[in-house]
C-alpha cells in the first residue's frame, strides 16, 4: 500500500524521453509488496539500479516499461512496429 492507496498497475505508458523512462522506473521502485493485491514482489534497489543502469545505454528510451510479479523491471523496444 501506498499513502494513495494500492498501485496496481503493471504497465505504464510508452515514455517519451530518457527523463519521463527514469521517473517511471522510479515509481515501480516506490511498489511495496503485494503491490497488485496478488503477493507480488516489490522491485528490489538491485533491480531499479540495473533498470536505470540498462536505460543510460540505450539510444532511445523503451517503447513499455512494467513490473513483473517477481519484483523484476521489464523494458521492450519494439523494432519495425511489432
Amino acid at each position: 500500500m501506498t499513502r494513495d492507496g494500492p498501485r496496481t498497475a503493471t504497465y505504464i505508458a510508452a515514455p517519451r524521453s530518457r527523463e519521463e523512462s527514469i521517473s517511471q522506473i522510479d515509481y515501480l521502485g516506490g511498489l511495496d509488496d503485494d503491490w497488485d493485491g496478488m503477493g507480488a514482489s516489490a522491485p528490489s534497489a538491485l533491480s531499479i539500479e540495473t533498470a536505470r543502469r540498462v536505460l543510460s545505454m540505450g539510444p532511445t528510451p523503451p517503447d513499455r516499461i512494467c513490473c513483473t510479479p517477481s519484483g523484476e523491471i521489464v523494458m521492450e523496444w519494439q523494432a519495425g512496429g511489432y
